[in-house]
């Protein structure tokens, strides 16, 4: 099986230097290019994800465009299935959806949602989506009103869920959805995590999944001492990064680093270890390299799986 290869951008910028990086990413030859939803946190807030893939589905033709984590107790179901209808409109069908809960304290606070609550506002949301995607009546509506227009994609655009803790995993086996880790997991950690998932979707009837997305740092370069500062860059980061928990993982662990065949090698044993189908390369945590080096270890990533 080919190995599906998407990435994140590489640069934070405002303005429409993410829609050209979606582009830029098609042009190489990846298959999807990913965003995340992150809210109060300068430098890298992007409050609206689904609002910037469609300037991205305006730039672009072939690539997938897709969240990390479009967070659902923020939002009311019925704004957020027309939001997604309409994008997977406007990029005919090249949509995919992660979906996270959110796991910042402070955001869910500015938002109004509870802890304790967004778990079952994220399953109670996710059905409510679902069925309006799917063209079932709208609530409190008479039978002869639904979404419009509907997605491309039926019954609707494909959807993983983005998870951390073992309850999070247990929901997304519970809902026969693909998980998603988290970039800042090691390796060993997600061979158990994703034995959890399985487990758990075997326990509420799924059929084994078919995608299984992975999402890790990654950083190819030929250059000793950029290779020195983007080892150096993550352990920093790994260690300050308040999502991490085994902070005993080396880089080799959560990261691949290095040469292009060494680069290759790593995400090939990803593959063996965890079934992977899905490989995004992510790049959040090398804040600090230059953009040129960051394009360039784009490029050459994007010619170690090129057909």
């Amino acid at each position: 099986m080919t190995l599906h290869v998407g990435t994140t951008p590489w640069v934070w910028e405002g303005g429409l230097s993410i829609p050209r990086q979606a582009k830029i990413a098609e042009s190489l030859g990846f298959e999807s290019f990913w965003l995340p939803e992150n809210h109060l946190t300068q430098p890298f807030s992007l409050p609206d994800p689904l609002m910037m893939l469609a300037a991205a589905a305006a730039l672009t033709t072939r690539i997938q465009l897709a969240t990390t984590s479009y967070l659902l107790p923020l939002r009311a179901p019925l704004a957020a299935a027309e939001q997604i209808a309409a994008l997977d409109n406007l990029c005919d069908g090249r949509l995919l959806l992660g979906l996270g809960r959110g796991f910042d304290p402070d955001t869910l606070a500015a938002f109004g949602v509870k802890q304790s609550h967004k778990r079952a506002m994220f399953s109670a949301h996710l059905a409510s989506i679902v069925s309006l995607l799917r063209g079932e009546a709208v609530p409190g509506c008479g039978e002869d009103r639904q979404l419009s227009p509907l997605p491309v994609q039926r019954p609707h655009p494909p959807m993983v869920v983005a998870a951390f803790g073992p309850k999070a995993i247990e929901q997304a086996g519970s809902l026969g959805l693909p998980y998603l880790a988290s970039p800042a997991e090691s390796a060993s950690g997600l061979e158990r995590k994703y034995r959890e998932h399985r487990a758990a979707c075997r326990a509420h009837g799924h059929e084994p999944l078919s995608m299984v997305p992975v999402m890790r740092t990654v950083f190819v370069s030929d250059d000793k001492l950029l290779l020195k500062r983007a080892r150096e860059l993550i352990a920093q980061e790994r260690i300050t990064r308040r999502v991490a928990r085994e902070e005993a993982a080396t880089v080799d662990e959560i990261a691949c680093v290095g040469r292009g065949s060494e680069v290759r090698a790593q995400i090939e044993t990803l593959r063996e270890r965890l079934g992977m189908t899905h490989f995004i390369a992510s790049r959040i945590r090398l804040q600090g390299m230059d953009e040129a080096s960051m394009r360039a270890s784009m490029e050459a990533l994007s010619k170690l799986f090129a057909s």
